[in-house]
């Protein structure tokens, strides 16, 4: 997935995993069953100064699944064509739409 900003206070960094997801399930990003995920850890390596008066993309990869749950992402933020910083990404899958039981994600195992 790439999204282009030309502010950096506006650009996602959890998105990938959600795209990720429907990219493996073979539908459209937006549609049912909808994740939510929430930010384990990030580590972020800056590398030169990032412009904001540009457009911006960041390019993100799912590297590793764990438990149906647990999602690492390996992240780059580019402008022109120069990587400006990295980051590696620990995102938990906490919420399922189609896996919701009271208040609580119900894991199922396939």
């Amino acid at each position: 997935m790439r999204w282009n900003y030309s502010h950096i206070d506006r650009l996602p960094l959890y998105g990938d995993s959600d795209g990720d997801r429907c990219k493996n399930e073979h539908r459209e990003l937006g549609s049912e069953p909808l994740y939510r995920f929430a930010t384990g850890s990030l580590r972020i390596k800056y590398l030169k100064p990032t412009p904001t008066a540009m457009p911006i993309t960041l390019k993100a990869r799912v590297t590793n699944i764990k438990d149906q749950r647990i999602y690492s992402l390996s992240c780059h933020v580019w402008v022109l064509d120069e990587v400006t910083a990295q980051a590696e990404v620990v995102a938990f899958l906490v919420y399922r739409s189609d896996q919701v039981a009271g208040n609580h994600l119900a894991f199922h195992s396939d």
